[in-house]
């Protein structure tokens, strides 16, 4: 499902990919590793800060709670 990861403190709102032909990033993974490619607005951002967001048809908006409270997050 895509996510809409958004922090409202610095005005950053990230958008899944609308192609056909790309899935997208793995937010979990490129927003809090330094192996993956952080474009250089979000790099003063906390990454722990941002809630994120899904849209369903069938359940509309769908709050997922913050990044920094998923169990993957580490720091």
């Amino acid at each position: 499902m895509p996510a809409f990861p958004v922090n409202a403190e610095q005005g950053v709102i990230i958008t899944p990919s609308m192609s056909f032909y790309s899935s997208g990033t793995d937010v979990l993974t490129s927003l809090i590793s330094e192996e993956h490619f952080t474009p250089p607005a979000l790099r003063k951002v906390d990454p722990k800060k941002f809630r994120i967001f899904s849209i369903s048809e069938e359940f509309g908006i769908i709050d997922m709670g913050y990044l920094g409270d998923m169990g993957s997050v580490q720091g």
